[in-house]
C-alpha cells in the first residue's frame, strides 16, 4: 500500500493500525485497517479487468440479495476499494472447529439455490451483465490447463501418454456444457465463505460465470481444504437436490470431475511454478476426490497409474 493509497483511504476511514491479510492464491493484497472502533478491508488489485468484474459481479449478487461485503468506496484509478471488514470466521474454520457443520453447510445451501433461482426468474441479467458462458472451449481450456500445469509440468507425464485422454477431455468438456445452466460463483469452496452477523457472506465473485447449476455444490462438497466423509457428502447431496426434485443427481458428476481437475492445476501451477509450496498439502486431496470420480469415470485410471 503506497502513500496515495494510505491517503485516499484515510479521507474516507481514518486509519489507526494497517495489518496485511494472508493472500491464498490470489495476486491482489488484503488489509485490514482499524479504526478508532470499526475495522475495514482494503483490496488493492492492479490487474484491471478483475477489479472491474469484482464491482460489477458484486453489483449483480447485492442485486439478487446475497450476502457479500459492502463497498464503501473505490478507486480505479488507484486500484483500491474499501469494503466491510468480515472476520476471520470463514466456513473452513467453522467446519474444522465444529461438531455440528453440517448445519452450517446446509444455509450455505439454501444461499446457493436462492441465488440460482433468483438469477434464474430474470433472463435478462446474462445480458445485461455481460456474463461470459461456461462452455464446451471453456470447459475444454480448463482440462488443457490442467495437462500442461499437472500431467506435464508436475508430474513429467510424457506427451504421449498425455495424449490418451484428448478424447475423453472432450467428452467430459461436451457433458459438463451440456448440463443447465444457472449463475456459478467458480470458486464456490468453504474458504470463499465467511460467517458473518450469523448469516453466510460469499466473497471472490469476481470469476462468476453461468454454466452448470451443478458446478458451485461439487466445488463445496469436493472441497480440498475440508475433509468431507462420504455420508455428509451424500446428505448434502440429497439436501441440494431436494431443491430440484425435477433433475437427476447425474448432472453433479461431470462438473464435480472439471472442477477437481481445475484446482488440482491450480494447486500444481501455484506450488511450482510461483512457489507458493503451501499448496502442494492440497494436491492429494484433489486425488482422493479423483478415485471417488473414479467410480464414474473409469478413464481416470490413466491419470492415477
Amino acid at each position: 500500500m503506497n502513500a496515495e493509497q494510505k491517503a485516499w483511504i484515510n479521507k474516507r476511514f481514518p486509519i489507526a493500525l494497517v495489518k496485511e491479510l494472508p493472500i491464498f492464491g490470489s495476486q491482489r493484497k488484503f488489509y485490514r485497517i482499524q479504526g478508532d472502533s470499526e475495522t475495514r478491508v482494503v483490496i488493492i488489485d492492479g490487474e484491471i479487468e478483475q477489479f472491474r468484474l469484482f464491482i460489477d459481479r458484486g453489483r449483480l449478487f447485492r442485486g439478487l440479495n446475497v450476502n457479500i461485503p459492502e463497498v464503501f468506496d473505490y478507486s480505479e484509478k488507484l486500484h483500491i476499494i474499501l469494503e466491510t471488514d468480515l472476520g476471520d470466521r470463514s466456513l473452513e474454520l467453522i467446519a474444522h472447529e465444529t461438531n455440528d457443520r453440517i448445519t452450517y453447510y446446509k444455509q450455505v445451501i439454501d444461499l446457493l439455490v436462492h441465488w440460482q433461482k433468483s438469477f434464474d426468474n430474470e433472463p435478462g441479467l446474462k445480458m445485461s451483465y455481460q456474463i461470459q458462458t461456461y462452455d464446451f472451449d471453456f470447459a475444454r481450456h480448463d482440462t488443457r490447463l490442467f495437462t500442461e500445469r499437472y500431467l506435464r509440468g508436475y508430474l513429467s507425464l510424457s506427451q504421449s501418454k498425455v495424449k490418451l485422454l484428448d478424447t475423453f477431455f472432450d467428452d467430459l468438456a461436451e457433458r459438463t456444457a451440456n448440463v443447465r445452466s444457472t449463475l456459478m460463483h467458480r470458486d464456490f469452496q468453504a474458504r470463499n465463505i465467511h460467517w458473518y452477523r450469523d448469516k453466510p457472506n460469499i466473497v471472490d465473485f469476481q470469476a462468476a460465470v453461468v454454466g452448470p447449476y451443478t458446478y458451485d455444490i461439487a466445488s463445496l462438497i469436493f472441497d480440498n481444504h475440508v475433509d468431507i466423509s462420504q455420508e455428509e457428502r451424500s446428505d448434502l447431496l440429497d439436501y441440494f437436490f431436494r431443491h430440484y426434485p425435477e433433475c437427476d443427481k447425474s448432472d453433479l458428476y461431470a462438473p464435480a470431475l472439471q472442477r477437481t481437475l481445475q484446482a488440482i492445476g491450480a494447486y500444481a501451477f501455484l506450488s511450482k511454478v510461483q512457489g507458493k509450496r503451501q499448496y502442494e498439502q492440497y494436491i492429494p486431496n484433489g486425488v482422493s476426490n479423483l478415485r471417488i470420480l473414479q467410480r464414474k469415470f473409469d478413464w481416470i485410471d490413466i491419470i492415477l497409474n
